[in-house]
């Protein structure tokens, strides 16, 4: 994917909105650029009525929150368990003396991951060559870097099937979001790493597609205490978003205490909510998670976190990136959308794409 990735920002350089971002990296030369502000959030096309938008307040429901904690501290097998031959072939692949025969070996001894590896290196987002018959072929084709992408992103792919599986497809609409999400965040914040700062990528795509992995567990304990009847409404969708947002960080924390992923991607992943004090500490591919992360929800989910516009206006000021820039960057997070939905659409199941209904329109 990273070659993939390489070759669009190539020939998006020839076009005014990626010369426009260009212009926006830290330089001597650089012409100082108006800062984006609370009127330029407002101007960005949105896929859902503002009226009727109700940003999720972490604090607004505590007695759910307190139920939550105590799932939490009861079951500890709600924290899911990294995929071994994943995190085994990620090891492998940071390794400088890494064979491409040891990488294919390993995949074999996971024969669900290795069928979901082959679902998305078929995507076209990262082959576009053809179909490919076997591991062996997507790791030859791929090459190293490019199957750490795709390895990654079917792991994550793997935790949040298995969550929805839990939760008996009650809260299949959550799952579908949460998997669209992360894939757009992974994606996005790859590209942005390349346009601002490519030794970040493969922590910002790493952390993209991680950064709210707590939300993993925290929905598989919010269908522990949430009675069924309570699901399905305006309201209940307004709850299950708030109580993720007020629980999803501690869950992450739990999580990454048991899995062995690189320091920076953790250091992001659980940093990525801030404040400013604390993000002068934090790598700079916070900032780029943040951005992708927070348009991505302002323009899809009426139940995005209450704090999002601050959040990302503290990010955008952080990497310099200035009002003119904000649109170019906010079309290509729609882009990557727009193709993580088909990676989401193959993915499924006959029988999940029924329970799930189609992928709700995301184009802006």
């Amino acid at each position: 994917m990273f070659a993939w990735l390489k070759g669009l920002v190539r020939s998006k350089r020839k076009s005014a909105p990626s010369r426009a971002l260009r212009r926006s990296a830290p330089a001597t030369t650089a012409a100082p650029t108006q800062p984006a502000g609370p009127a330029d959030l407002a101007g960005l096309p949105m896929d859902y009525a503002a009226e009727w938008a109700c940003p999720a307040d972490p604090g607004a429901f505590p007695q759910w929150t307190a139920a939550i904690e105590r799932v939490l501290d009861e079951q500890r097998d709600l924290v899911p368990p990294f995929p071994a031959v994943a995190s085994r072939v990620t090891t492998l692949l940071r390794q400088p003396d890494v064979d491409l025969n040891s990488v294919v070996a390993a995949l074999q001894q996971d024969p669900a991951l290795a069928a979901q590896v082959l679902t998305v290196a078929n995507s076209g987002f990262f082959s576009g060559l053809g179909e490919l018959a076997s591991v062996r072929d997507a790791v030859m084709r791929l090459g190293l870097r490019e199957i750490n992408q795709v390895v990654t992103t079917a792991a994550m792919l793997a935790l949040l099937d298995s969550g929805n599986r839990a939760t008996g497809d009650r809260f299949a609409r959550e799952w579908s979001r949460l998997t669209h999400h992360a894939l757009t965040s992974g994606f996005a914040a790859g590209w942005l790493a390349l346009e601002r700062d490519p030794s970040l990528y493969e922590t910002a795509f790493m952390a993209g597609l991680l950064h709210d992995v707590g939300r993993v567990m925290a929905l598989r304990a919010v269908a522990c205490v949430l009675p069924p009847e309570a699901s399905g409404t305006d309201g209940a969708d307004h709850l299950v978003a708030s109580l993720l947002e007020g629980t999803h960080l501690a869950c992450a924390r739990r999580a990454f205490e048991a899995w062995h992923l690189p320091e920076a991607v953790r250091d992001v992943c659980l940093g990525h909510h801030g404040t400013a004090a604390e993000l002068q500490t934090l790598p700079r591919a916070v900032h780029l998670v943040r951005i992708v992360s927070l348009l991505d929800e302002l323009r899809t989910n009426p139940h995005h976190p209450v704090d999002a516009r601050d959040e990302l206006l503290e990010s955008l000021r952080a990497l310099g990136i200035g009002a003119a820039h904000l649109r170019p960057i906010h079309a290509e997070v729609r882009a990557m959308s727009e193709k993580a939905g088909r990676i989401v659409a193959g993915a499924a199941t006959p029988a999940r794409r029924a329970k799930t209904g189609p992928l709700p329109a995301r184009a802006a």
